[in-house]
């Protein structure tokens, strides 16, 4: 284990994540997905989130969102869109991330590019 780095566990967990992907790399993408969302969905579903009853902003994108949401120019409707779907984007990030078996989540999650995100990915007990 290399000094810099501070792991869950002591343990480096790259050699799990490479066994990991070994075990589905011959897998079809659609055949992961369906997997995904069946291991997730009960979870997921718990929860709902409801803003007045926002429907979703026929013809704009979530980046148009996002510009319009800096520069304060959505409707009400728009804002409170946005405000759900990232809510709803923030549970999906932490249930994906944090499954049984697998290690908590870190700073940037499992989805950091790369084997040497930055600040290493590690765990940290002062997080503010």
């Amino acid at each position: 284990m290399d000094d810099q780095y501070q792991y869950f566990d002591g343990k480096d967990p790259l050699n799990d994540v490479k066994d990991r992907i070994a075990a589905v790399a011959d897998e079809a993408f659609d055949d992961l997905y369906a997997a995904h969302r069946t291991d997730y969905k009960a979870l997921f579903d718990r929860v709902k989130l409801n803003l007045n009853n926002v429907p979703f902003p026929a013809g704009k994108t979530t980046v148009q969102l996002l510009s319009g949401y800096k520069s304060n120019s959505l409707t009400d409707g728009e804002r409170r869109y946005l405000e759900t779907l990232y809510y709803q984007f923030g549970r999906y990030l932490l249930i994906s991330s944090s499954r049984p078996g697998s290690l908590p989540a870190n700073l940037q999650g499992i989805w950091a590019e790369g084997l040497s995100p930055p600040w290493s990915a590690d765990y940290h007990t002062n997080i503010n």
